[in-house]
């Protein structure tokens, strides 16, 4: 029985030139669409033709009314669109893509006329695929539009769906079924009070669907404005979850201009973010929020890895007013979200989701044309499937898409026969579990299902999948090749894998039409991309599949991948696809994971496009993929080739260098760590010094002084002088941290006298300006600045920016001590800009919060608090906490002075806690010196006199210049406790 479907068709040209027509005339384009009885079309207008994406003046759209695009016909079995294009000057050949939606305003399918011509001089011809293939006629005539059209064109009432792919699911489609009371109960507190609403639940339950059926059904709450809604799916592995990059995506998506310094104010955006929610009424769901909590499936999640996502939800429950919801999807509830809204009952609620109750698995299973009525012989049986299965809706939909397609074609009773002795088997297990068998290794916790529902879910699409394997082998095929990546990627990364098995595009298509009838793959789009992905559980259960295809006893084979016409940008590139190639060629034995993981790869190098100013970490993003994928298969050479990439920066810095100059610590700490030990050991060198370093910049130095060690025992061992000299800089710096300057000096000088020695004027310079650092820290201020001078001189001689940069900043410290504060603000600014051009982003922190301190001691004190927040936002960005600390002081002592004790005691008391964290002893006797100075300010002597002797006893160990200081403020305590 085949059931009706009722689909709007979009017909969106993307054409960047007109090609061969005359300037300045208007040309008619004209589309018909032969359709399958059974399917009712509807054309609707568009007031404005945004869809019609113009890549330059030369292109224009023209209507009759220049406000209607296209002409509407309603019924029958043919439907007519038509655009009417104005020619420019230039040639130039597009595409036309094609989005069928159905009912429900959901797109269900996607396709695209490829090289279309707009011309004068013949008809062209093209096909799409409706339901079977069916015949487009693209047409374009030398004449001016028809009066006629212009009244038809006025005649048409509706309005076309704004923006339509704004309003594309992840979850929720046509299948859809059930649950009608509760989807009513929480839009009526969305509709209330409720801002804040968790949908909790076991994976597969139907969570991220109930989010996107409550957003359809509360359209005319944010008036039918799909903009106003955005999706966050926190389980798309390579997508930036940290709360800044989110709260920059939903900015760009409602019209902000987020630019590269506000991108990396974090403490602004959420200002401006929550500035929004609560004036505007925006719809927000947030999907998969466990992936970016601590935790795992089997222990269980926490707390937020990032803690401004717990701040952005206080702020978002404590505002007065907000207009704005929000909609989460998760395993588990975080337990920082349960001690906010203890606070905030009427803002917030939980709705723990269980399985699909009977009547609404057995309309799950009439959505495909089955007969569950009482009297129906296929009723009992689907029945006895929801109930073994606990009513999982990703379950029972692939339960659905099998018996639907052939060989079954609807025939339940068949489906029972053949397979009725798995679903007894699940039975049986369940049955087991109830009576207490095997209860006692489930663990329940909030609405998490039993570890036996979820064993039985698994099992179920592990034979789904050997079905699949025997009945669409390339179906299949594709299923489990597509696992490898960690993120939704375009179609035709998929498709890509079966052109490998000699595929053509129809067969490719079929395979791909075969996941999608069996609700194996889901469509999304994302910045006007269309890509697809797999649900986590069945990604999951793809790669065991794929892991087992080398050891099938029946092998297909597999063509190799061709490489020679593929598009690359650089030489290196070039190098590795060619070793790719080299690798398959020469290596019968190749396993299918090691040749998949390879096409993986050069999708990525070939065909992965950067959104236009998107993020940093996102235009590198292609090569970050294709490092994974070739470590993936331990091809660790090519790997740590697309490390060695220069990226066209202002530093022009090798990409694994670069992404420390952007302060993506935490990125280089996962590639050192899946590299490290698997190459040579002069590279080895390399990935701990990178290593050490993250780990030095996160305050975490007994971690880095053990990895510089590693790196300086290599260098010893194969003699690399050049990188030995480079460790002990680095343990010089961080045992500078740690307060320990004598040790300090000697690793300098054991350095110096290397770099002297291989010639290294780089290196020496740099070894200068440490030195400089830790004499200033002793407060020979002199002595600090002779060593910058030459700093600076040997940075300007061999052209080395960011050492410039460097030596003004240390030299504006020395000039600090000085009592110079003038001379240290403009050494401070010119650090400042020429951090930002060659975008420091630790650098830019660093050069704001020395700004800021210089302020605060020239007692300028809005003008310190504007640079030291700026400051703080950066250095918090990139976790570095030592300079987090320190700023935090610096703001604590400006509040002091401007009477704001409150916030003062806050920001010292984390200042010193981060110190201690780090044991930074030198940051601990300055903290516990300015929360001396605080309780002294609020005649609190006793407590005062407490946190000097603190801080004098570790300045006096440490011999530096801040014992005078606490000194002659402990004497002023004295004599003012005496006079009293």
């Amino acid at each position: 029985m085949k059931s009706e479907k009722s689909a709007l068709l979009s017909v969106k040209p993307i054409i960047s030139y007109p090609r061969e027509a005359q300037a300045g005339k208007t040309y008619l384009m004209t589309i018909d669409l032969e359709v399958e009885e059974g399917f009712e079309w509807q054309y609707e207008e568009e007031e404005y033709p945004i869809f019609c994406q113009v890549d330059s003046d030369f292109f224009k759209v023209k209507s009759v009314d220049e406000s209607v695009l296209v002409l509407h016909r309603f019924g029958g079995s043919y439907g007519e669109v038509r655009f009417l294009l104005t020619a420019g000057q230039k040639e130039a050949k597009g595409r036309i893509r094609v989005i069928l939606i159905n009912k429900w305003g959901v797109p269900v399918k996607v396709f695209y006329l490829e090289d279309v011509q707009i011309t004068t001089k013949e008809e062209i011809r093209s096909v799409i695929e409706i339901e079977s293939r069916k015949p487009i006629n693209l047409t374009s005539q030398e004449e001016a539009y028809q009066p006629a059209i212009a009244s038809k064109l006025s005649d048409v009432n509706q309005k076309f769906i704004t923006e339509l792919v704004s309003r594309n699911f992840f979850a929720y489609d046509e299948a859809w079924v059930g649950r009608e009371s509760l989807v009513q109960e929480l839009c009526n507190r969305l509709r209330e009070s409720c801002r804040l609403l968790l949908l909790v639940g076991m994976t597969g339950i139907g969570k991220t669907a109930l989010g996107e059926k409550l957003a359809l059904d509360l359209e005319d709450w944010f008036k039918g404005d799909w903009s106003k809604y955005y999706q966050v799916n926190f389980d798309n592995e390579e997508k930036s979850s940290d709360f800044a990059s989110v709260a920059a995506q939903c900015l760009e998506k409602w019209g902000e201009l987020i630019t590269p310094d506000a991108r990396n104010d974090t403490h602004r955006l959420l200002y401006r973010l929550l500035k929004h929610l609560q004036e505007n009424r925006y719809l927000i769901q947030i999907d998969s929020l466990e992936n970016i909590l601590q935790g795992n499936e089997e222990e269980g999640w926490s707390d937020f890895k990032d803690e401004w996502w717990v701040k952005f939800f206080t702020a978002f429950l404590n505002s007065d007013s907000c207009f704005s919801c929000i909609i989460i999807t998760s395993q588990d509830l975080p337990r920082q979200i349960v001690e906010i809204g203890s606070r905030f009952t009427n803002f917030w609620y939980c709705q723990a989701l269980s399985g699909l109750k009977e009547q609404e698995r057995l309309a799950l299973f009439e959505k495909i044309g089955v007969d569950i009525s009482p009297e129906s012989v296929s009723r009992p049986y689907l029945e006895r499937i929801g109930i073994a299965y606990e009513g999982n809706p990703l379950a029972l939909r692939v339960i659905a898409g099998e018996i639907k397609n052939q060989p079954f074609n609807g025939n339940v009773i068949a489906y029972w026969n053949k397979y009725g002795s798995e679903i007894e088997e699940v039975e049986k297990l369940l049955a087991e579990a109830q009576t207490g068998k095997t209860i006692g290794e489930d663990s329940f916790k909030l609405d998490r299902f039993t570890k036996t529902l979820r064993r039985n879910v698994r099992s179920r699409f592990n034979k789904t999948f050997a079905r699949l394997k025997e009945d669409a082998t390339y179906a299949y095929i594709l299923l489990c090749e597509a696992s490898v990546y960690r993120c939704p990627v375009p179609e035709e990364f998929w498709l890509s894998h079966l052109e490998d098995w000699d595929r053509d595009e129809d067969e490719q298509l079929a395979a791909l039409d075969i996941l999608r009838d069996r609700y194996l793959v889901e469509e999304l789009v994302d910045n006007d991309r269309w890509l697809l992905r797999q649900h986590n559980l069945i990604r999951s259960i793809a790669l065991e599949h794929l892991k087992q295809l080398d050891s099938d006893e029946e092998k297909i084979e597999i063509d190799s991948i061709e490489l020679n016409s593929l598009p690359t940008q650089s030489d290196v590139e070039k190098a590795i696809l060619s070793e790719i190639r080299a690798t398959l060629l020469s290596n019968p034995n190749i396993t299918h994971l090691q040749r998949i993981n390879y096409r993986a790869v050069v999708n990525w190098l070939t065909h992965y496009k950067p959104i236009e100013n998107s993020s940093r970490i996102e235009q590198v993003k292609g090569y970050l993929e294709a490092f994974y994928h070739l470590c993936e298969v331990e091809a660790w050479e090519a790997a740590y080739k697309i490390l060695s990439l220069q990226i066209d920066t202002p530093t022009e810095e090798e990409l694994l260098e670069q992404l420390g100059t952007w302060g993506y610590y935490q990125v280089q700490v996962e590639i050192c760590t899946i590299l490290l030990q698997h190459l040579s050991q002069s590279i080895d060198i390399k990935l701990y010094n990178c290593l050490g370093n993250a780990n030095y910049i996160f305050g975490k130095y007994s971690a880095a002084i053990e990895i510089f060690h590693q790196s300086l025992n290599i260098a010893h061992k194969i003699n690399d002088r050049k990188n030995e000299s480079i460790a002990l800089v680095y343990l010089g710096l961080t045992y500078n941290s740690l307060g320990q300057y004598q040790q300090a000096i000697e690793l300098y000088h054991q350095a110096l006298a290397i770099s002297k020695n291989i010639r290294d004027i780089r290196g020496e310079s740099h070894i200068l300006g440490n030195l400089g650092l830790t004499y200033h820290y002793l407060g020979q201020y002199q002595h600090a600045i002779s060593y910058h001078l030459q700093y600076l001189r040997i940075a300007r001689e061999i052209g080395d920016r960011r050492g410039e940069g460097t030596a003004l900043g240390n030299l504006g410290n020395a000039y600090c001590g000085l009592q110079d504060y003038q001379l240290a603000i403009n050494l401070y600014r010119q650090y400042l800009m020429i951090a930002k051009e060659i975008d420091d982003r630790r650098g830019v922190g660093i050069a704001l919060g020395n700004l800021g301190n210089a302020y605060l001691d020239s007692r300028e004190y809005e003008q310190a608090i504007y640079y030291l927040e700026e400051a703080l936002v950066i250095l918090r960005e990139i976790n570095d906490r030592q300079g987090e600390g320190f700023v935090l002081g610096h703001l604590g002592n400006t509040q002091i002075k401007l009477e704001q004790y409150d916030e003062a005691l806050e920001n010292l008391q984390t200042s010193l806690t981060i110190f201690q964290e780090i044991d930074s002893r030198a940051g601990v006797s300055e903290s516990l010196k300015n929360l001396a100075e605080l309780h002294h300010k609020i005649n609190q002597p006793q407590q005062a006199q407490k946190y000097y002797e603190q801080a004098l006893q570790i300045a006096t160990d440490l011999g530096i210049p801040l014992v005078q200081e606490i000194q002659d403020s402990m004497k002023s305590l004295t004599q003012e406790n005496e006079s009293s």
